[in-house]
């Protein structure tokens, strides 16, 4: 009898942690559940649980879901419910595995691509495989992307984007199946800044980024960031929010600018004339002038051409720019990443 009640708990308890992940949680694991009727979750989706919607094409058994189609290749949404409940998260990590002819398999993928949007539809990152990778039982973290999958995972995703291409066995793999993903700060309310259009561009040595807010609430400033895979960022400059007290309902205007490449130069150059005075030889105050005219000269040339060189000689790695939004209580956004243009 003692032995029948143990048993009992235990799997009362197994039952609760289960539902609790189901439903989700601020930090831990949410399964795939509960999988609803086609278009329960609006047009080409269905309803996934009480925080998710995913395409139609998604089918679930137990507690994972799978691509339902079949075909060695596949696309698939998962998206925040978008209501009260959920209108943002923090991904950290998904677990999947690869199933064919009624087992786990490993399949090599010629194509592994993961989106992730914001709710304003902007790119937050895109990780994606450089050449043919074996999948098996896995992570994406564990994924080997061009660019590594961060330890922290990315915050405020309002839509996930899967596309991939297996080979194998007939040139298709069965099903790619989903077993939970690890999620936190789950947040239904409004966003504190509604981002409009936001772009960003070199001319002249200088980079200019422009950006509007349609709605702010209790914003204090924005971050201006840079990056060259997208990935890793660099502080590049702050603005203060030009809302009233951090709160408006109209369009702002917001623009950042600032010298980019050639710095050296114009240090050398600079260097060369603070030396003029202390140059007594007037071959060598010549000398002197020519050089730091020469430095300047340089210093024109290598700002009007630094974004060129740099986007020919490495096309598949442009320079990245995006916002972060922070309010007044230190909690932070993003932007939509975009990609600086000459």
């Amino acid at each position: 009898m003692r032995k029948f009640k143990f048993l009992t708990i235990l799997a009362l308890c197994f039952f609760a942690l289960w539902a609790f992940g189901q439903n989700g949680t601020a930090d831990g694991t949410y399964h795939f559940g509960n999988l609803g009727d086609d278009d329960s979750g609006g047009a080409g989706f269905k309803k996934q649980g009480d925080k998710f919607a995913v395409s139609n094409v998604a089918k679930n058994v137990g507690t994972e879901m799978y691509h339902g189609t079949r075909l060695a290749t596949g696309n698939l949404v998962i998206k925040a419910e978008g209501g009260t409940v959920c209108k943002r998260f923090t991904l950290r990590n998904m677990a999947i595995y690869t199933f064919y002819s009624e087992t786990k398999q490993s399949l090599p993928y010629t194509k592994f691509e993961i989106t992730l949007k914001n709710e304003s539809g902007g790119i937050i990152a895109v990780h994606q495989i450089a050449s043919t990778t074996q999948i098996g039982e896995t992570t994406i973290s564990a994924i080997p992307f061009t660019t590594p999958w961060p330890v922290a995972g990315y915050a405020n995703v309002a839509r996930i984007e899967l596309s991939f291409a297996a080979q194998g066995l007939g040139a298709t793999a069965d099903v790619l199946t989903f077993k939970n993903m690890s999620i936190a700060n789950v947040v239904g309310g409004t966003l504190p800044v509604g981002f409009g259009t936001v772009s960003a561009k070199i001319s002249s040595g200088r980079l200019q980024v422009d950006w509007t807010t349609r709605n702010e609430v209790n914003n204090e400033k924005f971050i201006v960031q840079g990056s060259k895979n997208g990935t890793n960022w660099t502080d590049l400059g702050t603005i203060v929010s030009k809302a009233e007290l951090g709160n408006s309902g109209t369009t702002l205007n917001y623009s950042f600018g600032m010298q980019w490449g050639g710095t050296v130069l114009a240090g050398l150059g600079l260097f060369s004339l603070l030396l003029l005075p202390a140059t007594k030889n007037r071959w060598m105050k010549l000398f002197v002038i020519m050089l730091a005219m020469s430095a300047l000269v340089s210093c024109a040339k290598e700002n009007d051409n630094f974004l060129d060189r740099e986007l020919k000689e490495s096309k598949n790695s442009p320079t990245y720019i995006r916002l972060v939004q922070v309010d007044k209580n230190g909690t932070t956004t993003f932007s939509e990443v975009v990609v600086v243009k000459d």
